[in-house]
């Protein structure tokens, strides 16, 4: 479509007399086209449907997301929903607006990586936008929908804080029951989509999920190795081949076929060899169990609980790379950047009534009610619980102090009992436990 030819009137499908006027065409794909559009002086994102995406089944979908009512939580805001239908009579074709995003701030994961060198994400970031993205899909699936096209292109990263937004929300749907003309991108297709033996569900996106994850830490697909080096033709059959049935991942532990060996490979094994002990483990069940098991794959909640963890162990080297202590790690922490060896701090190792968290016991660390129940995850706003804190008289002496408005019990390593009341604080002396919100809390070397 010419310049020249872009400029037109879109009329609301949804508000009566409400106008929208195209200013200029922002993006183009297979489903349609994307414009820059002005409701009075408010700018806006507009997309309109080629004539042969705009299906009925897809008008449906988009009618249902634009009257739906939206929760105001961090969850939600991460979407960028549509807000009204539209149609333009002199194109005869429809579409939808929604917020615009700030493309500036806002970069997609192929954005990223040309940009590396004057853009970087630190690994706490990289935790953060992890954490965001799988608490957002796990409160859109706990909702009954599914996203269907997870993919590089429609998540999009503020490197500077971790922050992120999702795009391109037009295909989420009701989980088994509404249609779409989109079942996703073949790089992020479970494999029994790519065999035809399912459609996109929640267990689908689960694998998209853990495909984006792991190109965000890694820069790489899990499953381009060897096996993708010998395709000569990168056809259809070629792509159900390397994503469907034939799938391995490039570091299974029992099946070594696809291993990352070319040259031009070496930054995905480095990668691999400094990635937090955690994340290791999760990818492996995601790409091996997970790969053949729908059932197996690595849930949301697991995900979010892990780069919650990452994201409170980030240590700063003096060479000033940041890297992230990770409890399931054996031995000492070394700069992943350096090699120095890092002083890992005492940690306050929170019984949960699961897995175990530990919160590094760093000067000016906060306990956040998230810490002691991590499995629901951060609230907004957040409940601040205890704060690491010198004292007043001794500036070599520690303590957490208690933020509550309960008192904790504190139990010395000698086996002293005391109460710690609101505005004072429970010495961090090793092997001390305290009892926070009927949290037992240990800390620990």
């Amino acid at each position: 479509m010419n310049q020249k030819n872009v400029l037109a009137i879109a009329t609301s499908a949804t508000t009566p007399g409400r106008e929208y006027t195209l200013v200029r065409r922002l993006a183009g794909g297979g489903q349609g086209e994307v414009f820059l559009a002005r409701d009075g002086t408010r700018e806006v994102a507009l997309k309109l449907y080629h004539a042969h995406m705009g299906t009925v089944d897809q008008e449906a979908m988009v009618r249902a997301q634009v009257s739906r009512s939206m929760t105001d939580t961090p969850e939600e805001r991460r979407f960028v929903w549509p807000q009204d239908l539209v149609r333009v009579d002199a194109w005869n074709r429809w579409g939808y607006v929604m917020p615009l995003v700030d493309r500036a701030r806002f970069l997609d994961l192929g954005e990223l990586q040309a940009a590396r060198g004057r853009v970087t994400m630190s690994p706490r970031r990289m935790a953060e936008a992890g954490y965001q993205l799988s608490s957002s899909l796990r409160a859109l699936h706990s909702a009954g929908h599914c996203y269907r096209d997870i993919s590089r292109n429609n998540v999009l990263f503020e490197p500077a804080t971790g922050e992120l937004r999702i795009i391109d929300n037009d295909n989420v749907g009701v989980a088994g029951e509404s249609q779409s003309g989109v079942i996703g991108t073949p790089e992020y297709m479970a494999p029994e989509i790519i065999s035809g033996q399912a459609s996109p569900s929640t267990l689908t996106d689960l694998h998209a999920l853990a495909v984006l994850l792991f190109e965000l830490w890694t820069w790489h697909h899990p499953l381009h190795g060897d096996l993708e080096c010998r395709v000569h033709c990168w056809d259809l059959p070629a792509k159900q081949r390397i994503y469907g049935a034939g799938a391995v991942f490039i570091f299974d532990p029992r099946d070594a076929s696809n291993r990352p060996n070319e040259p031009d490979y070496r930054g995905v094994r480095r990668a691999w060899e400094i990635m937090p002990e955690t994340l290791r483990q999760l990818f492996t069940v995601a790409f091996t169990d997970g790969l053949r098991d729908p059932a197996r794959r690595v849930t949301e909640g697991q995900w979010q609980q892990a780069f919650l963890q990452l994201f409170d162990g980030a240590l700063r080297c003096a060479c000033g790379a940041e890297t992230l202590w990770d409890p399931k790690a054996a031995g000492g922490l070394a700069c992943w950047h350096c090699r120095a060896a890092l002083n890992v701090p005492p940690r306050l190792r929170i019984d949960t009534g699961a897995a175990p968290y530990h919160l590094p016991l760093t000067p000016g660390a906060q306990l956040f009610g998230h810490h002691l129940r991590p499995s629901a995850g951060r609230k907004e706003p957040a409940e601040l619980v205890g704060e690491v804190v010198r004292h007043p008289n001794d500036p070599n002496v520690w303590g957490l102090k208690n933020l509550s408005e309960n008192p904790w019990t504190f139990v010395r390593p000698e086996g002293a009992t005391a109460l710690v009341p609101p505005q004072k604080s429970a010495p961090l002396a090793l092997g001390g436990r305290v009892t926070i919100q009927n949290r037992t809390c240990t800390i620990e070397s």
